[in-house]
C-alpha cells in the first residue's frame, strides 16, 4: 500500500461508522487526528484503528501507520520539550507498516501481536503504484524489472459499494514519556496483505512474477468480531478468517 490511503475530508465520519458498526460495545473512541484529505498520491502516517478493549468491548484510536519501537521514536533535546511534535525515525525499520498473512504465526514481529492485538482499520480508498514502460503501458509480467522505473502511475483503489470499508490489522503501543508531559500511548498497526487478486495484479506489478504481487488482506462482514475477539478466537483461528476481496469488488481509477 506504500502508505499511500484516502481517509477522506471528515474525521467525524469515522467516529460514526465504528459506531453503527459497533453499537453499544465501542465503549470509548478518540476523535480521528487528521487534517483535511489525505489523497491516494499522498503519503499518511495516521490510521483510525479499532480494537478490543475487553471482553465485549472495542475502543477507536489514533494510530501510526507502521509498526513503532521505544528506540525509533525521536525524543526533544533537554530544553526543547515544549515545541517537541511526535517524529520517527523509520530508517530504522522501514519495512512494517505491512504484515504478510502468511508469516503471521511465525515471524517475530506478528507472532508476539496475534494472541491480544488484532484490530482493524477504516478507508475510503488507498493507492497504488503501477509500473511502466516510457510509453506509459504496464510492464509485462515476468519481465526483469530496472530498479527504478521507466515511470510510474498510481491508482486509487476502493472496494465493495460502501464509501468506508476496513481492513484486517495487527497493533502495537507502549507508554511515551517527555519531561513536561503528561505521559501518553504511542499506539501504531501494520496493515495485513495477501496474494493479490487479478485486478490487483495488473495495479500493483512492481515484482515481475504475478504470484509475488500483494494487496490488503479482507474479512467479510461476519468475520469482523471474530478477527476482534482476542479473547474468545485464538490466532490460528484467526488467520483462517482473513480472506482477499475479489477482482469483480475492486475499484480502480487513475489518480491525476
Amino acid at each position: 500500500m506504500c502508505n499511500l490511503v484516502n481517509v477522506g475530508p471528515h474525521p467525524r465520519h469515522y467516529m460514526s461508522f465504528y459506531g453503527d458498526l459497533m453499537g453499544d460495545a465501542l465503549v470509548a473512541a478518540e476523535p480521528y487526528e487528521t487534517v483535511g484529505s489525505v489523497r491516494p498520491n499522498q503519503t499518511s502516517q495516521r490510521l483510525y484503528l479499532l480494537h478490543e478493549a475487553g471482553p465485549g468491548e472495542f475502543v477507536a484510536r489514533n494510530a501510526w501507520f507502521n509498526i513503532v519501537e521505544p528506540w525509533q521514536v525521536k525524543y526533544p533535546e533537554p530544553g526543547a520539550e515544549a515545541e517537541w511534535q511526535p517524529k520517527i525515525d523509520y530508517s530504522k525499520n522501514a519495512s512494517r507498516q505491512n504484515a504478510r498473512d502468511d508469516t503471521l504465526l511465525d515471524k517475530k514481529t506478528w507472532k508476539k501481536l496475534m494472541p491480544a492485538n488484532r484490530g482493524i482499520v477504516a478507508l475510503e480508498s488507498f493507492g497504488e503504484w503501477q509500473w511502466q514502460d516510457t510509453g506509459g503501458q504496464p510492464l509485462a509480467d515476468n519481465e526483469s524489472r530496472p530498479k527504478k522505473a521507466p515511470r510510474t502511475q498510481v491508482y486509487e483503489i476502493a472496494v465493495g459499494d460502501n464509501p468506508i470499508f476496513v481492513l484486517p490489522c495487527v497493533w502495537h503501543s507502549f507508554e511515551c514519556r517527555i519531561d513536561g508531559r503528561e505521559p501518553f500511548d504511542w499506539v501504531s498497526c501494520a496493515i495485513i496483505t495477501t496474494a493479490a487478486n487479478s485486478t490487483m495484479q495488473a495495479i500493483h506489478n512492481k515484482p515481475a512474477d504475478p504470484a509475488k504481487r500483494r494487496q490488503p488482506a479482507w474479512l467479510e462482514p461476519d468475520d469482523i468480531r471474530p478477527w476482534l475477539d482476542t479473547e474468545g478466537v485464538p490466532p490460528t483461528e484467526a488467520v483462517s478468517l482473513l480472506s482477499q476481496f475479489p477482482a469483480a469488488r475492486t475499484h480502480v481509477r487513475p489518480v491525476v
